[in-house]
């Protein structure tokens, strides 16, 4: 069930109107100063339902009488939701063109940001960075309409914020907050509560760093979520609340190569018969990418290809490869969008963090059909729980540089159906969970 704004108070959550002379709340009160608010918000199509509407309109408000005019003269739509609706905003923008004059202009509203404003399906609150959380927003953003992403803090990516912002407008939070969406909001520490929101948290991981985060944040959201059975875990395990898993998903799209394989190793500069183990995500300390250059370096003729996001921590994994001996052996790439061009260049991808939430990078590349080495964190550890042991292939978190060798060169691909794990299916799992009719 939606949560938000209504015409009564939080105790009695009625679906139908009041006068507004009748609100007690004064938490309310500039809400139900505007009963086009509440007429726009309103979902379905009943005639008795605008009757009460209309008793909420002041009669000393210039626009009741434009109303009744315009009504008489374009009667309601109550055919469907929709065809109502449409009504609203369309008699909405004839009272304002009614009421414009020399001092003041009235806003006109499209259809399009109608249906933002009032039949959004879900907001965002948080930083835009790089990684799983921005990932994860994008896609949700291609398949939910969405109010709009409130940004916190600077944006340390332009390309991604682009992307994100093009399809999820920055707005404010209390704009979000007053239209009722549901808010989810990820990384944002000590988070002010916001007035009848429907607040969630959305833990992507569970480092020192996310939990700090959850335990400053928690106490103002009505709602808990993980992207990962074991995220979930910790945060219960933190909070003392339940949180619900609600598995990521990865964009099939971009998995379809666009270059053959023999082109991208040659932009790779790497021969066409080596044998190559790729990485694709952030190159920080938690993904541990030097334990990779150590055992790359036990595997004669081996090369490593590091794509994605460059940290600091970048070039202690270039120093490591020097010290090795192995440095010619070693590319690092900007992070690729077409994703498939570059798993269709390697031979297994390896990943050896030493915290995962999810790990969207492993299930692209177990989707592309490649072996896969990982520690046993995130998706892979509840892919074990489900299928059984992958072998060799999923490693403890201790593993040293000579275990890891050795299931990169055991890997074998694996046939676990995971078309539950695409941002289609993430979307479905959202729209289940927000009750929101697909």
């Amino acid at each position: 069930m939606r949560v938000g704004v209504h015409f009564e108070s939080p105790e009695t959550r009625s679906s139908e109107p009041k006068p507004i002379v009748q609100q007690q709340n004064r938490a309310f009160a500039w809400f139900a100063q505007n009963p086009w608010f509440h007429l726009h918000r309103y979902r379905g199509n009943d005639p008795e339902w605008l009757e009460k509407w209309e008793r909420t309109i002041p009669r000393y408000c210039k626009c009741e009488e434009g109303y009744r005019q315009i009504k008489e003269r374009t009667p309601p739509r109550f055919e469907t939701p929709d065809d109502f609706f449409r009504w609203t905003i369309d008699v909405h923008n004839e009272v304002n063109a009614k009421l414009d004059n020399e001092r003041k202009r009235y806003p006109q509203i499209t259809v399009d940001e109608a249906l933002r404003l009032w039949r959004s399906e879900i907001a965002f609150w948080q930083p835009i960075h790089f990684g799983g959380l921005e990932c994860w927003s994008i896609s949700m953003a291609r398949r939910l309409r969405s109010f709009g992403t409130v940004v916190h803090g600077n944006i340390a990516d332009e390309t991604v914020a682009e992307t994100l912002l093009g399809m999820s407008p920055r707005v404010r939070l209390l704009d979000a907050a007053k239209h009722g969406v549901p808010i989810v909001m990820s990384c944002v520490p000590k988070a002010a509560p916001i007035l009848d929101s429907d607040l969630i948290l959305l833990a992507h991981g569970y480092c020192d760093w996310t939990r700090d985060w959850v335990m400053s944040s928690h106490g103002v959201c009505r709602r808990l979520v993980g992207v990962s059975k074991v995220v979930s875990e910790h945060v219960t395990r933190w909070t003392g609340r339940p949180c619900e898993t609600i598995e990521n998903g990865i964009e099939t799209e971009r998995l379809v190569p666009t270059i053959t394989r023999e082109e991208m190793r040659l932009r790779c500069e790497i021969p066409q018969d080596a044998f190559v183990v790729g990485y694709t995500g952030r190159i920080a300390a938690e993904k541990r990418c030097e334990l990779l250059v150590q055992a790359v370096a036990k595997m004669d003729g081996a090369y490593l290809v590091l794509c994605g996001w460059l940290t600091k921590h970048a070039e202690r994994v270039r120093q490591i490869a020097d010290d090795l001996g192995i440095s010619h052996r070693v590319r690092m790439l900007e992070p690729i969008q077409q994703i498939g061009d570059f798993l269709n260049a390697i031979d297994v991808f390896a990943t050896v963090p030493s915290s995962e939430g999810f790990g969207l990078s492993v299930v692209e590349a177990m989707h592309f059909g490649l072996p896969v080495v990982s520690t046993n964190l995130g998706i892979m550890h509840d892919l074990a729980e489900r299928h059984g042991d992958f072998g060799p292939s999923i490693l403890d978190v201790d593993a040293d540089a000579s275990a890891i060798a050795h299931a990169i060169e055991t890997a074998t691909a694996s046939s676990i159906d995971l078309s539950e794990y695409t941002a289609d299916a993430m979307a479905d799992r959202w729209r289940r969970y927000l009750s929101i009719d697909t």
